[in-house]
């Protein structure tokens, strides 16, 4: 941003530069072609009252202010290109950093979430505590965590995460049934932006709201879907945070299983 304002600023003092030497160079023709049409008397009288050195003295320091100036105005655009390369170092610099401490951050998760399978409780609560570790790491509004049972084309609700099931609300859900039931039988996550109206809201403390984002991710073992994890966030995610959240799922699912 300083780059850009310091650029704006340079072109404006080229600009002023360039138009001084314009009017400079055309009114010391002017007068000089006055000059010469003028009598040899005049001429004389002038020089013996030294205005042709005057001339030649004001003619020699703006054209030397001139150069000053070019000069000044190039060695402001080297330090400006200068400048610019270290913002962009600095940047990926950061980005760099980001990156890191991203990586040690699911690290940490990834660590949480294996002390939960090896407490000696349900695989309800195990499932239910690690989607809350992922929802609040993410922050994720609503998840819903389905199984797969055996020999059965059929998930199962094994877990919840801020989401308040009704009696009509299915415990289950079909292979190829509705967006998750797709996603499921297509083995591959789902990342919806714009949710249908009415599939479901999202319960705030603000009240209800439409879900901004819908993330379905199937977790695949040995070519079959051993659970589905179904969530509802009130802000977006880049590809490189929805890709997070696939491993992690599928992290969870691994743990689950074994």
């Amino acid at each position: 941003m300083i780059c850009i304002k310091a650029k704006q600023h340079n072109m404006k003092k080229n600009l002023i530069v360039s138009g001084l030497l314009l009017l400079y160079t055309s009114t010391f023709i002017f007068l000089f072609t006055k000059l010469r049409k003028m009598s040899g008397v005049v001429i004389e009288e002038l020089v013996e009252q030294n205005i042709y050195y005057i001339l030649g003295f004001m003619f020699i320091a703006g054209i030397s202010s001139t150069l000053y100036l070019i000069l000044d105005a190039n060695n402001t655009k080297y330090k400006l290109a200068n400048e610019e390369k270290s913002e962009e170092i600095s940047y990926q610099e950061e980005a760099s950093v980001g990156k890191v401490e991203e990586e040690d951050n699911l690290d940490v998760l990834k660590s949480e979430i294996k002390f939960i399978y090896d407490l000696d409780i349900p695989k309800n609560e195990k499932s239910e505590k690690a989607i809350w570790k992922i929802c609040k790491h993410f922050e994720i509004s609503q998840a819903l965590y389905y199984v797969k049972e055996e020999e059965r084309e059929q998930l199962t609700l094994q877990s919840s995460f801020a989401f308040i099931l009704s009696e009509s609300d299915p415990r289950y859900i079909l292979v190829g049934e509705g967006i998750t039931g797709q996603a499921v039988l297509d083995k591959k996550p789902y990342y919806v932006k714009n949710v249908p109206e009415g599939y479901l809201k999202v319960i705030s403390g603000l009240g209800e709201s439409l879900p901004k984002s819908l993330l379905i991710i199937p977790c695949v073992d040995q070519e079959e879907v051993r659970g589905v994890f179904e969530f509802s966030s009130l802000k977006e995610y880049s590809k490189n945070t929805f890709d997070d959240i696939v491993m992690i799922c599928n992290y969870v699912s691994t743990l689950s299983i074994n």
